[in-house]
C-alpha cells in the first residue's frame, strides 16, 4: 500500500470515515493520487478542477486500494476505546455490520462468540 495515498486520505477523512474541513487543495491532492493509482482520470470519483469529491465513490475506491481503512472505520464505529461493543450483540440494527467486520477478523470473531 502506498503511504502517500493514506496520508492524503487522512487529510480529507477522519479515522471514523467522516469528512474533515480540509480545504479544496487537500481534496484535489487526494483525487490526483486516486487518478495516479487508477492509471487514468476518473470523473466518477470527483472533479479535479473544483476539488469536489463524490463521497461514496471515493471511499469505495479507497477501500479497494487500502482495505485497512474500512477495517479501522468499522472498528471505531462498533467498539469503544476499551474494545467493548458499543451496543448489545443482539441489537438487530448492527448485526450485519458486526458480522461483516468479524468475518474480516477471525481472531476477534472467535473471542466474541466464545463468550456467549
Amino acid at each position: 500500500m502506498e503511504r502517500n495515498f493514506l496520508q492524503l486520505y487522512y487529510r480529507v477523512f477522519a479515522e471514523d470515515g467522516r469528512m474533515k474541513f480540509c480545504g479544496r487543495q487537500a481534496c484535489i491532492d487526494l483525487l490526483e493520487e486516486c487518478f495516479r493509482l487508477n492509471g487514468k482520470p476518473d470523473d466518477s470519483l470527483g472533479d479535479i478542477k473544483t476539488g469536489h469529491l463524490r463521497y461514496d465513490a471515493i471511499r469505495n475506491f479507497a477501500f479497494s486500494v487500502a482495505p485497512e481503512i474500512r477495517f479501522k472505520e468499522t472498528y471505531l464505529n462498533l467498539f469503544d476505546e476499551n474494545g467493548e461493543l458499543k451496543f448489545s450483540i443482539y441489537d438487530m440494527d448492527h448485526q450485519n455490520e458486526l458480522s461483516e467486520f468479524l468475518q474480516t477478523c477471525p481472531a476477534m470473531y472467535k473471542k466474541i462468540f466464545s463468550e456467549l
